[in-house]
């Protein structure tokens, strides 16, 4: 992911990363694999609320959601799932089909109530 956070950082690709263990080694971790984005520490069932995967349901770590530049959950995948064995390239395209895309205006202000 740091490969693709360089390559794609300057058209506003941002990437997060949030460690679940109980005792996360964050610094160990970001300077093992060389990361340069940021990582934190979230709560298992924050992650799963977030990511819509109950808890009953085995989802194998890491997870990933791609979101959009509103906001809006595209895609998420779980370390199960296929996409893991190619997730560069993959997520390549992802970046490179989001980051093309216009953001939604923002709303504008609304409308004051009229009296009668």
């Amino acid at each position: 992911m740091s490969g693709l956070y360089s390559k794609y950082r300057s058209q506003g690709l941002e990437v997060l990363m949030a460690g679940m263990d109980v005792n996360p080694l964050v610094p160990e971790f970001i300077k093992r694999f060389n990361v340069n984005f940021p990582v934190g520490v979230i709560r298992d069932t924050v992650a799963r609320e977030f990511m819509q995967l109950p808890v009953m349901v085995r989802a194998s770590v890491p997870w990933k959601a791609i979101i959009d530049k509103n906001g809006v959950v595209r895609a998420q995948f779980t370390g199960e799932q296929a996409h893991f064995y190619s997730e560069e390239r993959e997520t390549a395209q992802w970046a490179d089909r989001l980051l093309a895309e216009k953001p939604a205006p923002a709303p504008g202000p609304r409308p004051r109530a009229t009296k009668k």
